[in-house]
């Protein structure tokens, strides 16, 4: 089971201690938290980590705490937060006091306010929170749209009831191992098999896209290309439908009401490894959307812009890179072709100028940024930050998508964000006319020279830079020092 271990500070004392001092005693509370995960469709089937639903920053939790038949403790928000050691949770000041290791503690996710719960019901977590989980009414309510990742995780209703230890250091430990309370719907999509007309480019297979914008339910994309939706089985009011390259399907209420509470269902639509063929001619100005699909460079409607993960810069695997894209999303040495991001990662420098993390010099046609990047994330290690000592220009181009400003994520069948090679680089600025037409963040300055970063090295102080001249737009091609302050463009292979 995957554990997520959590800390917080909590006030809390014995009976004895209340007796003997008025100001309860801080002690330290150690809660163990671990998602059971969703039960699967087929008897046979292990229970996969996939199918739990991972902690962020922000994510809030409700403790409850009953001593005695009476409420100690009651809905008291957990708020998740980033820490060194990964999730940690906190709770305000004060919000706990006299807990003991006889004390009955109850946990629930996602945190809901006014819960109507019963302490007198205090033997296991079903029945504290049984008007939440087999309401007579409406009850706990799932998101409708969960087409983002917040309001999928907050639909699945978690519970558990603790398990109180005193370990040889005096601190309390309290361990939870919450089960899913609702039910948990996996639909499995044709695959797309892009045929590229008119070259040699293997094919390009990626999940296909679903339009779910005519449904009352609508799920959310996982990376691998299934769909998921959280519901409570008891209630599905409506069914799930959805189109596919202009084929409907459609999920009943029904089917879905015959999904348990705490498992899941796969629902395969065409059947198993079914697929869809489509014939494309992979050009330059192409668009790379975040779904991993294609879209030809004079097809992009206006809804389609926010959709929009990179543009194609160059069709094939280039003879002059050297990288081997084996163990990403890609599956395979050589790659389909490569693609920009609409918009700057950062301004920085490009980091250290005291150290060479790549041990080879190459000239300007390099293509080879993918495995430049990927050794200087080796050899930077901890120190890979965006510190001016750990290679900020590398660390913005591969936090694309995670960090401001960009908001695009890279497609889970390409091989992430990097920083280009000087070859990769140059070639996007000569292509720049025809790559951002229908985007307003084009390289080029009016009002001065536009300097960009590679990742190609020329010594332990130098690296190769593109220059836009603001003059007439000419391409210049140098050695630039790594402190100097200029722009970062992320690139990516699919």
């Amino acid at each position: 089971m995957a554990l997520t271990a959590v800390m917080t500070t909590l006030a809390a004392c014995s009976q004895d201690d209340e007796l003997m001092d008025a100001a309860p005693k801080q002690a330290q509370i150690e809660f163990e938290i671990t998602d059971g995960g969703y039960g699967g469709d087929e008897a046979t089937r292990a229970v996969e980590d996939g199918f739990r639903t991972k902690f962020e920053a922000n994510d809030e939790c409700g403790l409850y705490i009953i001593d005695n038949g009476e409420f100690i403790a009651e809905n008291v928000k957990l708020t998740a937060e980033e820490g060194e050691n990964g999730i940690t949770w906190k709770a305000a000041d004060g919000a706990i006091s006299g807990v003991t290791e006889n004390s009955k503690y109850f946990l629930y996710y996602p945190y809901r306010e006014n819960l109507d719960l019963d302490a007198q019901l205090g033997d296991d977590d079903t029945k504290v929170f049984d008007n939440f989980i087999n309401p007579t009414s409406l009850g706990y309510w799932t998101w409708s749209d969960q087409t983002a990742y917040g309001y999928y995780s907050g639909s699945d209703l978690m519970t558990a009831k603790g398990t109180a230890s005193t370990g040889a250091d005096g601190k309390l430990k309290v361990s939870f191992s919450m089960t899913h309370r609702m039910a948990l719907a996996v639909i499995e999509v044709p695959k797309t098999v892009y045929k590229f007309t008119g070259t040699s480019i293997p094919d390009y297979t990626v999940a296909s896209s679903v339009d779910f914008s005519g449904s009352d339910y609508k799920p959310l994309r996982m990376d691998d290309g299934t769909y998921r939706f959280v519901f409570n089985s008891t209630q599905p009011f409506f069914p799930i439908t959805g189109t596919i390259n202009g084929k409907k399907f459609t999920i009943s209420a029904d089917k879905l009401k015959e999904v348990a509470k705490g498992t899941y269902k796969t629902f395969r639509i065409g059947g198993a490894n079914a697929t869809i063929e489509k014939e494309h001619t992979l050009q330059v100005g192409d668009y790379l959307m975040k779904d991993g699909s294609l879209v030809g460079k004079d097809a992009l409607t206006e809804d389609d812009r926010g959709n929009v993960a990179a543009v194609v810069f160059s069709a094939g695997h280039n003879l002059y890179d050297k990288s081997d894209y084996s163990e990403t999303g890609i599956g395979s040495k050589e790659c389909h072709g490569y693609a920009v991001a609409v918009m700057d990662a950062a301004q920085c420098m490009w980091g250290s100028t005291f150290k060479k993390f790549v041990d080879i010099v190459e000239d300007q046609w390099s293509w080879s940024g993918y495995a430049y990047t990927q050794t200087i994330i080796k050899e930077a290690g901890d120190n890979l930050s965006n510190d001016n000592e750990g290679c900020p220009a590398v660390y913005y181009a591969v936090k694309h998508g995670t960090t401001p400003p960009a908001d695009q994520q890279a497609p889970a069948c390409s091989s992430g964000w990097f920083l280009p090679a000087i070859g990769q680089m140059n070639e996007i600025c000569t292509q720049r006319e025809t790559l951002f037409q229908n985007f307003g963040a084009a390289l080029s300055s009016t009002e001065h020279d536009c300097y960009y970063w590679s990742s190609s090295e020329s010594s332990e102080t130098y690296v190769e830079t593109v220059c836009i001249s603001k003059d007439n737009g000419e391409i210049k091609i140098s050695n630039s020092s790594k402190n100097n302050f200029f722009h970062v463009r992320a690139v990516l292979a699919f």
